[in-house]
Parts: C-alpha cells; structure tokens; sequence
C-alpha cells in the first residue's frame, strides 16, 4: 500500500527558518521494511545570499583621508551590480564621492561589476588627482558633497606621486568567497597613512592610474545552490548525511520571490528504520549542514511511502 503525506507551512517549526517540518501522525505508527522517497517541491525562491549567518557581509575600504569604513551589508538577495549600488549608497552617506557640475553625476572612485567574459568580478579603483578641479557649487569642475566635507582634493595632489587611491580590503573569508577575491588581500595592496594634515600612500604598481583588478577565483553568488531534504525516519550509514533523502537545485534563472516547482519522476526510495513512530522531522540544510532560511514560509512537499514488497511489484 502506498502512502502519501503532505507537509505545508503548518507543519512548519517555529525556528524563523522556514525549513524545518514535523509531522505527527493521528496515531502511532509501526514501520516494517518500509520506504520513502520524496514526490514533488513546491517552494518559494526566498533564500538571501548575503546574511549575517552565512558570514558573508562585511568588508571594508579605507578613504584617501585614511578614514577606515567598515562595511556591514544589510541581509538580503544581491547581485554583483546591486552590491555595487549599496556600496555607492555606503560613499555617500560618508561623503566619499564628488559631484560633477556640469552634469550632476555622482562620481565614485571605487566601483564592483560583474565581468562575463572572465566569469569574474572586477573592482575598478580610481585615483584622485588634479583631473578633480573643485569649484564648489559652480557650474563647472567638481563640487564636493556638503559644503562641510572633511577630505581634501588638494590634499590628494599635495601627496607623493600627485594622487590618492582608495583601498579596498576583504576582511573576511565570507565575502572574499562571495566575490571570488583572496582574503585577507587589499586592493591595491597599499596602506595609506594619511593625516589631518598630509595624505599619504605606500607605493603600488601603476600607482596613478585606474588600478582594475579581476578576482582570481570565480564568484560564488549563490553560496547554498543546493538544497539537502533530509528525514529523522532515514538512517543511511553509507552516505553524509545520513538521513539524506534528496538534493535539490535551484535554477538561477528563477526570480526571486517565485514559485519553484520541482515534480520529480524517478523516485529515489530511501529505507525507513524499523520501528513505532509519533512523529518525525523534514528539513532542508546546505552541504555544511546550515539550515537553509526561507523568507517565504509558504510552501509544499509530497513524500510517498511504500514497503518493499510495493516496489517490487
């Protein structure tokens, strides 16, 4: 006989995580040479890829006037280019961008894109030189941010080699990984030493130009692409972890926020320990063994029992 279960969000363990089910059966149940596969998925695409409890938000950069910001991203879903965007929207609360008179255009001088053709990411880091002429509130040169702004153009000029560059450091394993960058490395691999009264830089290779660097490793972006379904009713010595049951994909093309449906076609029955049941445990966990964290507690997924004489037939 072939039994169907379904758990949905009322199953759902108040943990915050959304991944967790139990089910408790209306009576005690006595399992005997029996197995079970999960049907089909139906789940939301609400996963973050940058969270506190991934590790894989902070890092800092150090501002020309030697002002170290660091950098704590808010969790949620980002792409290369909306990092970038919260990055820019970081400058700009500290001031660390000019604004170009003629056009009214912010300019940054530290940027973060994706860069296909490598399958890489590419920080670009612009010098400050005498190409920033400021004529504040003018209609013409460079204006900076306030009329109150603490760092100093020319202060940049008046240092050794006539710019400043801004420095960029991965200050965890977690987002260096996130971008394919080396941690704990600094781009460029420069320490400025500024004061109120002197800016200051160690010297680097191309010190003055645009310095572009490519990250040495490829990005990962989706850092929990695979969902593992395990099942407290599994206990299988043979594979990690032990009470595996299956391992889903997530396409990336699916939006964020959409229904992923996944009906699966041939089931991989995994043998239930002999014994009497109340109740048991299905959670979807990463590779690590990390809960996966739904935002979206809505969801659906079908297991299927049999006993083995079942499956031979």
């Amino acid at each position: 006989m072939v039994q169907t279960l379904i758990l949905t969000s009322k199953n759902l363990i108040n943990d915050g995580n959304n991944s967790t089910f139990r089910y408790v059966f209306p009576q005690s149940v006595h399992f005997k040479d029996d197995y079970i596969a999960v049907q089909q998925v139906s789940i939301y695409n609400s996963v973050y890829n940058i969270t506190a409890a991934l590790g894989n938000n902070t890092f800092r950069y150090t501002w020309v006037d030697g002002t170290v910001v660091n950098i704590t991203i808010d969790d949620g879903n980002y792409t290369i280019n909306s990092m970038n965007a919260y990055l820019q929207s970081v400058m700009i609360t500290n001031e660390h961008f000019l604004i170009d008179n003629t056009t009214g255009n912010y300019i940054y001088f530290i940027q973060m894109q994706p860069n296909v053709t490598a399958y890489s990411v590419q920080l670009n880091i612009f010098p400050i030189d005498s190409t920033y002429t400021i004529n504040q509130s003018g209609t013409t040169g460079y204006s900076y941010p306030t009329n109150t702004t603490t760092w100093s153009v020319t202060k940049c000029v008046a240092a050794t080699g006539g710019s400043m560059t801004p420095v960029v450091t991965f200050t965890g394993q977690g987002f260096a990984t996130w971008t394919g960058f080396s941690y704990p490395d600094s781009y460029p691999n420069s320490t400025i030493t500024s004061t109120p009264a002197a800016y200051a830089q160690t010297a680097f290779t191309n010190q003055g130009y645009t310095q572009s660097f490519l990250s040495p490793y490829s990005p990962e972006t989706t850092p929990q692409p695979n969902y593992l379904a395990v099942c407290s009713l599994v206990n299988n010595t043979s594979v990690i972890p032990s009470q595996l049951l299956y391992v889903i994909t997530i396409d990336n093309t699916i939006p964020i926020g959409q229904l992923y449906t996944n009906q699966i076609a041939n089931l991989a029955f995994n043998r239930i320990v002999d014994g009497n049941y109340k109740e048991f445990q299905f959670q979807f966990v990463d590779i690590n063994g990390r809960s996966i964290i739904f935002q979206d507690p809505n969801s659906a997924i079908m297991l299927v029992i049999r006993n083995k004489n079942d499956l031979m037939t």
